[in-house]
């Protein structure tokens, strides 16, 4: 196996992925808007711990037990849905997070959760991490590291991108950007829920 290439597989996968909005980078550019860069950036090692844990379960467990069960993928999708749908929740009834920023509802726990339960980790287990490490420890540890090293920056850049939001935009914005937020969030569920019942 070419481990250098399918180490740079890795980081060229994660970062299009990881680019893309989802749960996880909507709490983090949120986080950005409310706390400002220095006290939101401590939540990108949230979001490295929910992916870490979430690919481990994915690709060590669940896979297998899907092959038995099918019912359990798209339970787990519905799962997903629900928690997001709670997060939108929240975010929707915060339309004053700067003018608030100790009452912000995008806490450590909240974002491991939501990156624990964010299906991007199945797209990383079944797609970007080959199939292969996950029979060899030693590599599985060597993926996960470099997977992690990929998020650091562009966690970082979703942090710093809802600070430049926060500090740039006009009183209208600010006060209905956790309501755009928080729709993106629940568009996000909807597509899960049609993903798991079609």
């Amino acid at each position: 196996m070419d481990t250098v290439g399918m180490l740079g597989g890795i980081v060229m996968g994660a970062a299009l992925i990881l680019a893309v909005p989802g749960p996880t980078n909507t709490l983090l550019l949120t986080a950005g808007y409310a706390l400002g860069v220095r006290r939101a950036a401590p939540l990108v090692a949230a979001e490295m711990a929910g992916y870490g844990l979430a690919i481990s379960f994915w690709g060590f467990f669940l896979f297998a037990l899907a092959a038995r069960y099918p019912l359990v993928l798209p339970l787990a999708k519905l799962s997903c849905a629900l928690f997001i749908a709670g997060l939108a929740y929240r975010v929707w009834h915060r339309p004053l997070l700067a003018a608030t920023p100790h009452t912000t509802p995008i806490t450590w726990q909240t974002l491991f959760s939501a990156t624990l339960l964010n299906p991007k980790a199945l797209i990383f287990a079944s797609a970007v991490f080959p199939r292969e490490v996950y029979g060899l420890p030693q590599l599985f540890g060597y993926a996960l590291l470099v997977f992690w090293l990929t998020i650091a920056p562009i966690g970082l850049a979703w942090v710093w991108l809802g600070h430049v939001v926060q500090g740039s935009a006009s009183p209208a914005l600010q006060r209905y950007m956790p309501r755009l937020v928080a729709t993106a969030l629940l568009l996000f569920a909807s597509w899960l829920v049609y993903g798991a019942l079609r």
